[in-house]
């Protein structure tokens, strides 16, 4: 009776020690689980964090340098005035029309 005792009570003490050591796989494995889980979730959230924020600079950007781009060729034009305006094409004729009978000319001879 004392064999069929220490028996029956190695087998419990080993089946104990396999449900602690099934436990204790199940509960690492969930963990690296929710751990992998959270981590993709942190690094999906980063992404699209710093994408909304770039796109956010560029369309900002873009907006600023239409916006001043324009301001700044009116102020120009503005400043430039008739007279100015005149001087630059009559200066771009002037220069168009030497080009023109200096090739002319060159052809000619």
């Amino acid at each position: 009776m004392s064999i069929t005792r220490l028996r029956d009570y190695e087998i419990m003490r080993l089946q104990d020690y396999k449900i602690l050591k099934l436990r204790d796989y199940e509960s690492t494995k969930l963990r690296d689980y929710e751990t992998t889980r959270l981590r993709d979730y942190a690094t999906r959230l980063r992404e699209y964090e710093t994408t909304k924020l770039r796109d956010y600079e560029t369309r900002k950007l873009r907006n600023y340098e239409t916006t001043g781009l324009r301001d700044y060729e009116t102020t120009k034009l503005r400043d430039c005035g008739t007279t100015g305006l005149q001087d630059y094409k009559t200066t771009r004729l002037r220069d168009y029309e030497t080009t023109r009978l200096q090739d002319y000319e060159i052809t000619k001879l």
